[in-house]
């Protein structure tokens, strides 16, 4: 089991997804994405939807490495967050 860190390059929400591989990440990111964009208040719906859909088409054009920076992490790897 590894921790994938996706950064969105254009400073959108970052999302960590612990998967056995990149590709289940990739997948698990999107389920998690389409249900936020379906079932989250009318306030957040829509900045969920326009990620969802910018994920999807990133996926689908096969760009996801060009519109993420994904980081790779094992077992015992500590990752520290920005401070804002």
């Amino acid at each position: 089991m590894k921790l994938y860190y996706f950064n969105p390059n254009n400073y959108g929400q970052q999302y960590f997804v612990c998967a056995e591989s990149k590709q289940d990440a990739i997948d698990y990111l999107l389920k998690y994405l389409k249900k936020k964009s379906l079932d989250e208040n009318e306030c957040y719906r829509e900045i969920y939807n326009e990620t969802f859909e910018c994920f999807k088409k990133a996926y689908v054009d096969k760009s996801i490495e060009l519109e993420y920076t994904i980081e790779e992490h094992d077992v015992g790897d500590v990752v520290q967050t920005e401070i804002c």
